[in-house]
């Protein structure tokens, strides 16, 4: 059943509607159960897998499916929908087909009544399989089929010879043993295992919706009621089992499903090619539900929905459900696997045979929960953009009276061609998400200890008592962060043995906290097979035996060796190499830490991000979204290693970022967004806060400090404590977006209140101000602003400690409606004299005018800052003081966007206005490049050095580069005549168009796109 439950008007004429739709396929298992033959037996109805076949998981897999419709309140019969082509490259045939019984599905939704849209296979409730109106249904038929996979597959999960089902049935009998004393018991019991969508957002925007976040989720729920009604029934085998001792049973195979089989059921549910006809099904109903709710009172709500009226999207085999169902019971009577096996009880210290048997499922109801909005991640809205997405359309007016099938699949216009994209109605972001929510989605601090040859078997019980000591005045929970130590391979046994013992004392007899550190190796051989080879080193399989769980692969020595080796005797791992033991590692369930960096003579040279970008690259070849996700990234660069000199935070986070930004545009944002990162290269005490304090930094390895505990136990302390999120819950394009449309509403300028902040102390009466009047507040500030604020003015530091002092503001206050803005980021040379002297030098002019146009030419900001940086450290190029003095200008604007960037900050004020238009369009475009898509950007055209005024003419030269011929007018001011006002008009031509007077380069021409002029 589908129940919509009271919905909400949202703020910010955004309504965004959250539908938690509730399948409950309640999976019924017969238990004791025994192994399969084959996979390939013959298939029965609908394809399904004949009984007794077992079913295994699959990979994952996107279907085609409706992400969202268009209605039309003009014509209530039609209908625009927007397809999910999903993967696999559908042919058009298949894509059409896909589309009609995706469309069949949204029909059937919306006709049937929504306390009939259920299934139930069940072998004692013959009688309600599925409702009359709905098993008429494709929908009914195909769910029905569904729910008998449920049961295949839960039933296959279970079979003892492989690994999850064998330890899923030690499970079963270690809790017998615990309970009762003894295994050999008649384990036989009803269960079921509820599918229940945790979430289903739709966005809604005019007469438009979009799906864009499903989930669903498996649960577990004995059903007593059932069981009691088949007890002594020998058709299911339960002739022999008193209630009680059913009950028990129960309890206890019930554990174990919950324990060891529902998270690999949920994920083949949500991600498998077995239930994508599911996902089919889910998205359609919650489309349909959104369209019952909210337009109703159409014409089509009084003549269709809720109405029974199947016919046309019913199902030509009438007998198709009995079908199902006969074979359903067969599955059951016969299981998907049926064997006995001797299996050894150590309470009777005697062999005993045990009976094993599998089958069972039925889907009961349907209804729907709202979620608040604070739930809703808006990068899902951006991850629609690299969807492949097609229309169709459908007008039930066109359909004849008498319907069938056929009449309403020659209805749907279908795309014309798989490669055609539709535009997707506007959708907005919700308001803001709460602070916890943004902090729930940091990513796990990760530390590793790589401990060099230099240490000494020996050193291992007392470095691992120094952990032990220190971690006493530390309480550093393993929850917070990742922690493991990598000694050589020979001291792999002794430290496990040692770190082993500590774990056994415990924290309070001076031990070490279980799990807090893990083992790590410090290399692996490429090949995983075990074999005639010598002088190899041990296979991740190997290694997983002595407890390893991290490995460090691609370490610089062994890339290149040492500089102290003789350049023939150097190590030469390729990337190739490292690509083959990072797959050999994930195929063993182990972490690969894949350690990248560049020498210092190709820094010197500029080819630090290529050289970096080939090693990642080439070392992650091959891997997926998933698999990717279970490594580290490790940046060392060569010339940090083992030197006692750190890199600059700033040039590592720089760094950080363009890696980031390449596995996006590889792997898209969410996976960049959830890849762990750690530096590595003279980390300490002494400098770690300034790594914790970056963003994109997730953690260290550690060279030399890991060798004392009073070193490492500090470093892990701080990122396992000191990692808080720079970001604020509101970002800049949401606000101008709300603005925007509070305006519209009300025919009226919305004001927004925005304040600098010179002391962090006015912030809670600030904060409780807007909380009660339900405000949002801009906090901003400019460069002059930091010497009123912060000991030093400016500084990267000190725009995080701005940053932060808010962030603890708003968490103390209760109060996330805040902006951060980066106000007036100028491109401005300090000494007057200077600045005229560049103002009247036209040849300098020309010549930083090439060079922004050369930069802003390269594809990547990396390599836009790479020939910035080249010009820049030129002294020839630096030589004419005019250039040098802009250049500086330039620069410093540079590194303010980018640590406002790092601190938080949404909206940046790009003032390049004291400069001639040409170059503040490029400057302008150069700093915009810096800034992420979910922030907004306001172009500076102000004064032009201070001389004049401003005028229309010069706002759409600065957005377009076209200069328009403007004349000046004046006039007295209302009611003070002896004031006036200048402002200026654009001629036009005799068609009345604006007349161009040259026409350049403007910001639209770079893609930069400003929320605002000013």
């Amino acid at each position: 059943m589908i129940n919509l439950i009271e919905k909400k008007q949202k703020r910010l004429s955004v309504r965004i509607f959250s539908l938690l739709v509730v399948f409950s396929f309640v999976y019924n298992l017969i238990i004791p159960i025994q192994p399969a033959y084959t996979q390939y037996l013959p298939s029965g109805v609908l394809n399904l897998p004949a009984p007794g076949t077992r079913l295994f998981t699959t990979p994952a897999f996107n279907p085609t499916f409706i992400q969202g419709i268009t209605v039309h309140p003009e014509n209530p019969l039609e209908f625009d929908f927007i397809v999910n082509v999903g993967e696999g490259k559908p042919t058009e045939q298949i894509l059409q087909e896909d589309i009609s019984k995706s469309i069949n599905y949204f029909l059937a939704a919306l006709t049937v009544p929504e306390n009939e849209v259920w299934v139930n296979l069940s072998p004692y409730e013959k009688d309600l399989a599925i409702s009359q109106n709905f098993g008429d249904t494709q929908m009914g038929s195909d769910l029905l089929a569904q729910d008998y996979m449920l049961k295949q597959l839960t039933a296959s999960l279970m079979y003892p010879e492989e690994k999850l089902g064998e330890n899923f049935w030690k499970g079963v009998y270690r809790k017998a043993q615990e309970k009762y004393g003894t295994t050999n018991l008649p384990i036989t019991t009803f269960a079921k295992v509820w599918i229940i969508p945790d979430k289903a957002v739709v966005y809604e925007q005019g007469s438009s919706a979009m799906v864009i976040q499903s989930h669903l989720k498996v649960m577990l729920e004995e059903d007593y009621q059932a069981l009691q009604k088949n007890l002594g029934l020998p058709k299911h085998g339960l002739d022999r089992i008193a209630r009680n001792d059913a009950e028990s049973a129960s309890a206890i195979t019930s554990e174990a499903v919950r324990e060891f089989l529902v998270a690999e059921i949920e994920r083949e549910v949500n991600e498998g090619k077995t239930f994508a006809n599911l996902r089919q099904i889910y998205n359609s109903i919650i489309l349909a539900t959104w369209y019952k709710d909210n337009l109703q009172r159409s014409l089509l709500g009084q003549v269709y929905v809720d109405k029974a009226k199947t016919k046309g999207v019913d199902t030509e085999d009438k007998q198709i459900n009995k079908k199902i169902y006969n074979q359903y019971v067969e599955a059951f009577k016969k299981g998907v696997f049926d064997y006995i096996k001797s299996d050894y009880d150590s309470s009777s210290q005697k062999n005993i045979r045990r009976r094993y048997f599998s089958g069972g499922t039925d889907f009961s109801q349907t209804r729907s929960l709202r979620v608040d909005t604070q739930s809703i991640n808006p990068q899902e809205l951006q991850a629609l953009a690299g969807q492949q997405l097609v229309s169709a359309k459908i007008n039930l007016a066109e359909i004849p009276e008498g319907r069938e099938s056929k009449d309403v699949e020659k209805a749907i216009q279908m795309p014309e061609s798989v490669a055609r994209v539709v535009s997707l109605p506007k959708v907005e972001p919700p308001l803001a998400v709460s602070i916890a929510e943004i902090e729930s989605q940091q990513r796990k601090p990760i530390i590793g200890g790589n401990l060099k040859r230099e240490f000494h078997k020996d050193d291992i019980e007392r470095l691992l008592l120094e952990v032990a000591n220190e971690l006493k005045d530390n309480n550093i929970d393993s929850s917070k962060a990742d922690v493991f130590i990598a000694p050589q391979e020979l001291h792999l046994e002794r430290f496990f043995a040692v770190l082993g013992i500590l774990e056994e004392l415990g924290e309070d007899r001076g031990g070490i906290p279980r799990g807090l550190i893990k083992l790590g190796a410090q290399n692996v051989s490429h090949r995983n097979e075990r074999g005639a080879f010598t002088g190899q080193h041990a296979t991740a399989e190997q290694l997983k035996e002595y407890g390893v769980q991290y490995v460090i692969v691609g370490h610089s020595e062994a890339r290149r060796g040492s500089a102290k080796d003789d350049p023939n005797l150097r190590y030469r791992e390729t990337n190739a190499v490292v690509n083959a033991k990072v797959r050999s590692l994930i195929d063993a369930g182990l972490t690969p830490v894949i350690a990248f960096g560049e020498t210092d003579e190709e820094r010197q040279a500029g080819a630090k991000f290529k050289v970096v970008s080939s090693q990642v690259f080439d070392s992650i070849a091959g891997l997926t979204k998933e698999e990717l996700l279970k490594t580290v990234l490790a940046y060392e660069p060569v010339w940090a290693i083992g030197t006692g000199q750190a890199a600059e935070k700033e040039k590592v986070n720089t760094m950080f970022k363009f890696i980031r930004k390449q596995i996006e545009e590889k792997f898209g944002a969410e996976t960049a967004a959830q890849l762990r990162i750690i530096y590595g290269g003279s980390m300490k005490p002494s400098n770690v806060v300034s790594f914790v304090q970056e963003p994109n930094i997730d953690g260290g390895l550690i060279g030399g400090a890991a060798k004392k505990g009073e070193d490492f136990v500090p470093i892990m302390r701080e990122f396992a404590t000191g990692k808080v999120s720079p970001l604020t819950s509101l970002a800049g394009p949401i606000l101008f977006d709300a603005v925007r449309q509070e305006e519209a509403r009300t025919g009226k300028g919305a004001v927004v209140m925005a304040t600098n902040i010179r002391s962090p102390l006015s912030l809670d009466g600030i904060m409780q101000a807007a909380k009660e009047s339900d405000s949002v507040v801009v906090f901003q500030q400019a460069i002059s602003e930091f010497d009123y604020t912060w000991p030093h003015g400016y500084s990267m530091e000190n725009t995080y400690r701005f940053a932060e002092e808010i962030q603890r503001a708003g968490q103390r206050n209760g109060f996330s409606n805040y902006v951060l803005k980066a106000d007036h980021i100028t491109v401005k040379i300090d000494d007057s004299k200077a600045m005229k002297s560049f103002l009247e030098d036209k040849s300098t002019q020309r010549e930083i005018t090439v060079l922004l146009d050369t930069i802003l030419a390269a594809n990547t900001n990396v390599e836009r800052e790479t020939i910035f940086d080249r010009a820049y450290t030129n002294q020839a190029f630096m030589s004419n003081q005019n250039l040098a003095n802009i250049m500086k200008a330039i620069k410093r604007a540079v590194d303010h966007v980018k640590s406002a960037v790092g601190a938080g900050f949404t909206i940046y004020a790009l003032d390049a206005s004291f400069i001639p238009m040409p170059i503040n369009a490029r400057a302008t475009a150069f700093m915009a490049g810096f800034i992420p898509g979910n922030s907004s950007i306001e172009a500076e055209v102000g004064e032009i050095g201070g001389s004049k005024n401003s005028t229309i003419a010069d706002a759409l030269e600065l957005i377009t580069g076209i200069r328009y011929k403007e004349v000046i007018k004046e006039e007295p001011v209302p009611n003070d005549p002896k004031k006036t006002i200048q402002y200026s008009e654009l001629v036009k031509d005799s068609q009345g168009n604006p007349i161009e007077e040259y026409k350049g380069k403007g910001l639209l021409d770079y893609g930069v796109k400003p929320d605002r002029i000013a």
